[in-house]
């Protein structure tokens, strides 16, 4: 029995469709580990800012279910002042506004600092979460300053999966420990992606890149060298955390996880919240 085949000119362009996509995989792949193995952790910040402010507009509005039910069971219920970073376009502050919450946030790209403060009407001002524990400019100082002005907070949020994106682990801890005081009873809600195949999977390996960052190290006294779990992707650097990590993090910081740990399931984005350790009974 004879079967019917899809017409030539079908099969070759959807051949040649493949061919092309493993072939911009492979230079995506070339070109985040490069970025990698040759750039300080300021200037992975500055690349993926600079990819953010080049793409297109999220469409989404309003939260999705998990994050309602999430915000509604580890914010304060009373209305407070809250602090978001990595504001985006403002999707979780104009939720918390509505909510009754003063809301203060901050993001790196300046459109998207412009349309937040245009379509949320909260306070939003252009800030990263780098400037916030390590002012170099004065711009930067003027910013940290505005923060710590409102302090102290009732609640932090770092919004959708921006702590992912921080380039180091010197700068996340140090990060939750700015956090901390900032918000010294409340809690930080905070997403990012979770490694689901272990530390390590997902690090450039291979003697050339080794030797790249080796010399790097050598010429480049503020590079690091990437960690298992880095990456750099057309949307910048993302950090992939393992099990455990985020716990790692928190205590370092005297923070301790909801009981609940870092929860990921089906149509949720991994998640998490932090809440300060219980002080020790005198005695």
């Amino acid at each position: 029995m004879r079967q019917t085949r899809a017409p030539l000119v079908f099969r070759l362009a959807f051949r040649l469709e493949a061919a092309c996509v493993r072939a911009v995989q492979r230079v995506e792949g070339a070109l985040g580990a490069a970025a990698l193995h040759v750039l300080t952790p300021r200037e992975l910040s500055a690349l993926t800012r600079d990819l953010y402010a080049a793409s297109e507009p999220s469409d989404v509005e309003g939260l999705h279910p998990w994050e309602a039910d999430w915000f509604a069971q580890a914010l304060p219920r009373e209305p407070g002042k809250i602090l978001v970073g990595g504001a985006g376009q403002g999707r979780e502050a104009r939720h918390l506004r509505r909510l009754g919450h003063s809301v203060f946030g901050f993001d790196p790209v300046m459109k998207f600092v412009r349309q937040a403060a245009r379509d949320s009407g909260v306070s939003v001002v252009r800030g990263s979460y780098e400037a916030l524990v390590t002012p170099q400019s004065a711009s930067e100082r003027a910013f940290a300053g505005w923060v710590e002005a409102n302090a102290p907070y009732d609640a932090v949020l770092l919004g959708w999966v921006s702590f992912t994106h921080l380039p180091d682990r010197k700068t996340r801890q140090a990060l939750l420990t700015r956090l901390a005081k900032l918000c010294p009873s409340g809690p930080i809600l905070l997403s990012f992606w979770l490694s689901s195949e272990g530390r390590g999977r997902n690090h450039p390996r291979g003697r050339v890149w080794k030797g790249a960052g080796d010399l790097t190290s050598k010429l480049r006294p503020s590079f690091v060298p990437p960690e298992p779990g880095d990456l750099f992707t057309h949307r910048g650097f993302v950090h992939l955390f393992s099990e455990g990590e985020l716990e790692e993090l928190a205590e370092a910081a005297c923070l301790t996880l909801d009981p609940r740990g870092a929860r990921a399931s089906v149509g949720t984005c991994p998640h998490a919240t932090l809440r300060h350790c219980l002080p020790l009974a005198a005695g």
